[in-house]
């Protein structure tokens, strides 16, 4: 059963959607023209909204909590 939804800013959202479509930091970066330290502190940020202590339980929280459609993450 899907929790209550943090509060997660856009880009959040868009970081964790690439993260749970198991894409690398370096792809996530260049999908959102942001650098990888930058894709590196929104994992941060969310592993402690999301209550995670990894990139598989942020990827498993969002299929378990889909919220957002993919065709909705672009950086256009």
């Amino acid at each position: 059963m899907p929790t209550a939804s943090p509060t997660l800013s856009p880009r959040e959202w868009q970081v964790l959607a690439l993260v749970a479509q198991g894409l690398p930091n370096k792809e996530i970066a260049q999908q959102l023209t942001i650098s990888a330290h930058t894709v590196e502190k929104h994992l941060t940020h969310l592993y402690k909204k999301l209550n995670v202590t990894n990139r598989l339980g942020a990827g498993q929280w969002y299929w378990q909590n889909e919220t957002i459609d993919f065709s909705t993450v672009s950086n256009s």
